[in-house]
Order: C-alpha cells, then structure tokens, then sequence
C-alpha cells in the first residue's frame, strides 16, 4: 500500500492569465521568470487550496495563489493569484509583496505574514513596502485585503526575515511570528484586538552560534 499519493505536481508554474498578450508581456519584462516560482506554504479552505509564492528571486508575477480543491488532472494545474492580479502588484504597498506563509483560523479569517522586501536574494532587494500582517475574510468573500504593517522597531525592514506563522484564534486572536534575522532573530507576537506587536529575544538561543557552522558526517 502506498504511504503517499500524489495530489498534485508541478515543474513548471504557469498561472491563470487575463490574456495571452499579458502572459507574453510579462515573460518580455522579466516579470515572469518560470524557474524563479517556488511554492513555500500551503493552507486549505473550503473549495481552494491557497499557495505562497515568496518573492526571493525577480519574476514572481504573484505571492499568493490558489487553485481549485477537486481537479481531474493532477499534473501543473495553472494558478489564480490571490485575491487579484492587482493585489500582487510588486511595489504597490497596498498590495502583497512577499508572502513566505499563511494561516486560516477557525472563524475562516485568513492570517498573511508579508515581508514587505522583495529580491532578498538578488543584489539589489527592494525595502519599498514595510513588513506587515494582512487580512482576508474569506467567509464574507469580499477578499478585500486589510493591512497592519508592523513596528521597525518589532521587525526591521532591512534585516528581518519572517518565517512561520501560529496563530491562537482565543483572547481576540494572537499571532506568533518566526523571525530568522541573522542579526536580530526572535519571536514577534502580534496581538490582533488592538493591533500591538513585540519581539521576544533570547541570544543564547535564537541567535546562531559562529563556531556551529561546521558539521561533520561520519567523521
């Protein structure tokens, strides 16, 4: 019996263009580099599975995504953008920048942890847009999205790299947020019910160790 079945794969992501033409602009621009788009997370709510599409390389033309629960084929199916084209915009503020990962809490409130930098790994990234935590009731299906960009002082824009999510939907609902900073690492906790954010640090134990870089393997 087979441990794990495969539900769907990939390798090429192509999405789910307004138009042909668009498709080719955007591949001409360099807005669309098809080996640049990497899946990271994924969450399930109702009818759609949603996708994290991190912006590290140049050509990601969408961070958030998703495509349809139940489909005949299993192989590339092309992705939506989500909530729209317009709200992956690179370099609209208002819009999704670098989404690395999601939660769907019980009440169907989608929790998205946006980096706000872009290109963090090529030599230039941008720090245009703030880092934030944004909103999605997907029970309305209004998809409107609502942002709270979070303190430089809680999450430098230049240095932090937000990770993981946990969200406690209790109490008005609280976030816990990985930061993997290399030079500031820690646990940000967000607090929804009046939209206040602080870090938690521990150098002893969040921040890496220069003498564990070496790892040695049967001998």
């Amino acid at each position: 019996r087979e441990q794990f079945r495969v539900i769907y794969e990939w390798r090429t992501i192509d999405f789910e263009w307004e138009s042909p033409a668009d498709r080719e602009t955007y591949v001409n621009t360099s807005r669309y580099i098809p080996q640049n788009v990497l899946i990271s997370g994924i969450n399930y709510y109702e009818d759609k599975i949603f996708l994290t599409l991190p912006r590290m390389l140049d050509g990601v033309p969408a961070t958030l995504a998703y495509i349809p629960a139940q489909q005949n084929d299993t192989t590339a199916p092309k992705l939506k953008p989500f909530p729209s084209w317009g709200d992956n915009t690179v370099g609209n503020c208002d819009a999704l920048q670098f989404v690395q990962n999601i939660e769907i809490d019980s009440n169907g409130m989608m929790w998205i942890l946006d980096n706000g930098r872009v290109g963090t790994l090529t030599q230039n990234p941008s720090t245009k847009c703030p880092p934030s935590i944004a909103f999605i009731d997907l029970k309305t299906g209004e998809n409107r999205i609502d942002r709270i960009p979070l303190p430089p002082d809680t999450v430098n824009p230049n240095t932090s790299y937000l990770n993981d999510l946990v969200v406690d939907s209790r109490d008005g609902g609280y976030a816990y947020i990985t930061d993997n900073s290399a030079v500031d690492p820690g646990i940000v906790v967000f607090r929804l019910s009046d939209k206040k954010s602080w870090k938690l640090r521990d150098s002893k134990s969040m921040l890496a160790s220069p003498d564990a870089a070496l790892f040695r393997i049967n001998g």
